[in-house]
């Protein structure tokens, strides 16, 4: 799978080894490309490579590889070039952040997400929270159910996760676990009159949360 996925940026990188002594893990050098420089319109020449970089592109599979240095001949501005797939310092390509995404809308675990990427759970809650996605509530329909659990990771910290169990629908994502934050949450639920069962944790705030907010 991770060859595979390298072979469609073929032309922006060279496999060095495809074999690695290190399982999952694949060098890469990038080739060098056009680089115009944004001030002079000129084309930029590339001298160098910036320092070894480890980024994980798919399910506990690993790229190494030095982004590419340009400077331009008439100004002396510099320019980075990296993966076309991976934004400048992040250590999880963006096609790698899709996928956690989607798993978090389709398995409640978090610890279960990040096991299956080999990453901590810690990195997933931050991916978690750069989900922005708004969900479809027309798409719900009616005698809705939902899934209310909750999470630790760091070891004392919590997370509480909210779904609609039917459609499998991720809903959202509550964080720090107070009380009043998952009444906030319950009481601005679009679908909330919608609702006809709560699956939750045994936990007396929740209940009593879900008593207040969702009386019917």
């Amino acid at each position: 799978m991770l060859l595979e996925l390298l072979k469609l940026f073929k032309k922006h990188i060279k496999l060095l080894n495809a074999q690695n002594s290190i399982p999952n893990t694949i060098h890469v050098k990038l080739k060098e490309v056009k680089v115009i420089c944004e001030q002079c319109r000129v084309k930029m020449h590339s001298h160098g490579f910036n320092r070894e970089r480890k980024v994980l592109i798919d399910k506990s599979s690993w790229v190494v590889y030095r982004s590419r240095r340009y400077r331009c001949p008439k100004c002396g501005k510099t320019k980075t070039v990296n993966l076309p797939f991976v934004k400048p310092r992040a250590r999880i390509s963006e096609i790698c952040k899709a996928q956690i995404k989607e798993a978090l809308t389709n398995i409640v675990s978090i610890n279960k997400v990040a096991k299956t990427f080999g990453v901590s759970s810690t990195t997933v809650i931050k991916i978690m929270r750069e989900k922005n996605n708004t969900p479809n509530w027309d798409k719900l329909g009616n005698n809705l159910k939902l899934g209310i659990d909750e999470h630790s990771f760091r070891g004392y910290d919590m997370v509480i996760s909210v779904r609609e169990l039917t459609t499998k629908m991720q809903l959202g994502f509550i964080y720090p676990d107070r009380k009043e934050n998952l009444k906030t949450f319950l009481r601005n639920l679009p679908i909330k009159d919608k609702v006809t069962e709560v699956t939750v944790d045994m936990k007396s705030s929740y209940i009593n949360s879900i008593n207040e907010e969702l009386p019917k």
